[in-house]
This record gives C-alpha cells, structure tokens and sequence, in this order.
C-alpha cells in the first residue's frame, strides 16, 4: 500500500485540520464492526518478556506481510526496515502492524482464523486509541508514522470480517454489500485528508517511495470490447442522470475509471491505482452511490468488475466479484445489457444463480 497523489496541487497542513476530525470520527464508526470482542490472553516469552502473541506477529510481518504490501523493490525496504522501525517510537503505528499482520495469518490458517482476528481487532482497537489524539496534533515529527499508519489503513479496513461469527451463516443482501464498500470508501476518503495533510513534511524523506502519483487521465487506449462498454455506459448516464451536476460527475468518475484501469500496467502498479478510484472521486458522485442513484450504482458496478483485478491479493479476496453482484442485483433487469461487460469481467456471464448472498 501506499499514499496516493492526483495531478492536482497541494495543500498546506494547517487547511486539513477540519477534514482530519472528521476523519477520526469515521475511525469510530469503523471500529464498531460487530466482531468478536477483543479478548486476548498474552503470555510473556521466558527469554524476552514480550508476549509470545506480538513475537510471532512481528516475525510474520517482517519476513511475510510486509510483501503483501509492497508496490516493487523500492517499497520493500521501506515496509521491512523504514516501518518497523518507525514502529518503535509510535504505538499506534506498532498495534497497526500487529493487527495486519494478525488479520494475515487469518487468511493463511482459516482454521485458526477467528483466533487471528480476535487478535487483529485487539491491535486495532488499541492503534487507533493512540492514533486519534494524535490526528489533532500532526507534526514534522509524527508525521512519517502517521502518513504511513493512514496508509495501512485501506489494507485493515479491506481485511477485517464485517460480520460476526453469530452472523456468518445468514446470507449478505445486495444492500448490506453495497453498505459494507461504502463504508470501507468512506474510511480512506477520509484518510487520504490525512495523508495530504502529511504529505509536504514527508514526500522527500525516507517513505518517498510510497508516495505514487496516480494518473487522472487515460494513458493507453481500451480494447474494443471496454471501450464499447463504456461508451454505452455513458450515453445511459446522458440519458439517466437526475440532474446536470450528477451527469458531470459520474462521466468523471468513469474517466478516472478509464485512467486507473490496469490494462497495460505492471502487476506491481495495479493496486496503487485501483485503490485510488474510492478517494479521487468526487463528494457529489460518492454521495450519489450512498444513495443508490442508479447510475452511481452502474459505475461501481464497473469499479467491482476492475477490482476483481486483485483478486489475487490476500486483503482484497473476491470483493470485486461480490460488489459486481451487489450492483447488478440493485439495479435489476432494465440494466442488464450495460452491466453484461461487468458481469463477464468477473466470470458471471451465464450465471443462472446471480445473486449478492456471498460475504463481504
């Protein structure tokens, strides 16, 4: 992971100050997914005294985890030295690496998944108890940890089960996914205030290689079949959007779609750019999806189908595939034909059995 940048100008730290508490509110909301609670037993190392929990986590981040999150060589030294490093004088960031890497081992053992991420959320928990006060007060000197505690943050929010183990046996409604993407957007929108406010002090220093300008205009040209997709998906926005500035902002939002779309990237690039759509948007567009506006919905629908572009990527799993259902159900049988190109993007193209009922 890593902090993104759009072609845009900067901003001073001082003007994100406002942004910066609301973001710490949406840390609080995001906390309070119902998962199990927290309850972990340590137990102290005999020949170190640091619990033997945090000993293993650490060890797997350092010699696993940290590649998960790495964007190419540059970035692998920062996540497996610069970080832990920088952990050491930052709580919040040291309880931020022991719940990835917690919610890592989840993945790896399912049959210990739940002990994994009862720990996770036990390391989270904690980070953002120390990282809230914190984000009223960022400075030189802080700085660096946060930006790169904020960066973790798209990976956590991803990883971490929206669901409880009471829970998991009753099938997800295409509502309850589109409520979980959102609320994932909603966290690193605010986030990415943070990173920005972070950004002057930190862009030259020793995380620079996590700093990654994200294009906002298209670079290469689409194969046939995507650029038919999307020219039919923008003349239904034309036809469909309920005023002029919603129509302005989806067809923007699906030009940033078109500049983020990983056909001809490196597979070290793809994640930076298609974890940038969520944040480069704009308030009016993500407020259209948070209503359901359908031509909101049929956008995202097509951000699922390029999602599913990490489906290889432990934290992202099948949610392209899942936010893709989900769309496509919301917006019923009228919207078909224009989500078909989304639908065989992910492998649906056929399936008599469409339906939002998978977990999130």
């Amino acid at each position: 992971m890593q902090g993104t940048k759009s072609k845009t100008s900067e901003s001073s730290p001082s003007q994100h100050q406002i942004a910066i508490s609301s973001t710490s509110r949406k840390l609080d909301a995001f906390i309070s997914f119902p998962t199990q609670p927290a309850t972990v037993k340590e137990h102290a190392s005999p020949q170190s005294g640091i619990p033997s929990q945090e000993l293993e986590l650490m060890h797997h981040y350092a010699t696993s985890t940290y590649t998960t999150l790495s964007n190419g060589t540059a970035q692998n030294e920062v996540w497996q030295h610069i970080v832990p490093r920088e952990a050491l004088h930052h709580a919040f960031l040291m309880h931020g690496i022991l719940a990835v890497s917690a919610l890592h081992l989840a993945h790896l053992r399912p049959s210990s998944s739940q002990y994994y991420i009862n720990i996770a959320m036990h390391h989270y928990t904690l980070a953002v108890e120390h990282f809230r006060p914190i984000l009223e007060e960022i400075t030189p000197t802080n700085a660096t940890a946060v930006f790169i505690f904020s960066s973790l943050l798209a990976c956590i929010s991803f990883a971490i089960p929206q669901e409880s183990p009471e829970t998991t046996a009753l099938p997800f409604t295409p509502l309850d996914t589109l409520q979980k993407i959102i609320n994932i957007f909603t966290l690193e929108r605010g986030v990415q205030t943070v990173l920005e406010a972070c950004w002057a002090w930190v862009k030259n220093g020793s995380i620079e290689p996590l700093m990654v300008h994200i294009p906002t205009e298209p670079e290469n040209d689409l194969r046939d079949d995507e650029e038919q997709a999307l020219k039919s998906l923008e003349s239904r926005i034309g036809r469909e959007s309920r005023s002029e500035e919603l129509k302005t902002e989806a067809l923007k939002a699906l030009q940033l779609l078109r500049a983020i779309h990983p056909f001809n990237a490196l597979p070290t690039e793809q994640m930076s750019f298609i974890m940038a759509w969520p944040v480069l948007v704009s308030s009016t567009f993500f407020t259209a999806i948070c209503e359901r506006q359908p031509v909101a919905i049929a956008i995202l629908g097509y951000y699922g189908a390029v999602l599913h572009g990490l489906v290889g990527v432990w934290w992202v799993g099948d949610k392209g595939l899942r936010l893709v259902m989900a769309c496509t159900d919301l917006l019923g049988p009228r919207w078909d034909e224009c989500m078909r190109w989304a639908k065989c993007r992910v492998g649906l193209c056929g399936n008599p059995a469409l339906g939002a009922d998978g977990k999130f």
